[in-house]
């Protein structure tokens, strides 16, 4: 949110509250409300994927543990996050049993039934998006 969109809001929440038009206030206040925790749920999302990214930094110490190929996504630094590289070995079939053991790891951390694949799918269509949206003519 820009500083004019804030104080504006605020400003027209006070006015709201001035002239006692009291359902109009707590609809503004929870607009507010509402837009401030999505940034900060984007931030923190933002922040999640640079630290992902980041433990890509030791990316030749995992991929020497999970798995026993060479030239892999680990050794992408800052263009891959583990969770896609693990994902794409795992429907490769080329992680071995602590990769298996580490993908379950992430899945029961993340709650989720296939972080690391998902997170492969994520990337693939991400970069289909971005090669369809920002196609040079």
């Amino acid at each position: 949110m820009k500083f004019d969109t804030i104080i504006y809001t605020l400003g027209y929440m006070l006015w709201n509250w001035i002239t006692f038009d009291l359902n109009t206030f707590l609809y503004r206040l929870l607009a507010f409300v509402n837009g401030l925790l999505a940034t900060i749920g984007y931030a923190f999302k933002s922040l999640a994927v640079i630290l992902d990214m980041l433990w890509n930094i030791t990316g030749e110490w995992i991929e020497d543990v999970v798995t026993a190929e060479d030239n892999t996504g680990f050794t992408k630094i800052g263009k891959r996050t583990v969770s896609a590289t693990l994902g794409e070995l795992a429907r490769q079939g080329k992680l071995n049993s602590k990769g298996v053991w580490f993908c379950k790891l992430l899945n029961k951390f993340f709650r989720q039934c296939d972080h690391c694949g998902g997170a492969y799918e994520y990337e693939l269509k991400q970069k289909e998006l971005e090669e369809t949206l920002f196609k040079k003519c």
